[in-house]
């Protein structure tokens, strides 16, 4: 798939709580997004927060404080 014509007005990143490298992978889908949509509204998601078995604690989710998400 060509991402190059994406012309998104918004877009949700959403990660998985009860898989850690879902979050670590947070950042690179950022980038990506930002890329080929400059300057859109990004909203940061926590999946499967009723899991119990939780791996990515919400303490450890600052990355939308970095980029003002």
């Amino acid at each position: 798939m060509d991402i190059s014509n994406i012309h998104g007005q918004c877009a949700i990143i959403m990660f998985d709580v009860t898989a850690r490298l879902t979050y670590k992978n947070v950042p690179t889908w950022h980038r990506d997004l930002c890329r080929v949509c400059e300057n859109i509204p990004i909203v940061l998601c926590g999946n499967k927060v009723d899991v119990k078995n939780r791996q990515v604690k919400a303490k450890k989710v600052t990355f939308h404080r970095k980029k003002n998400l």
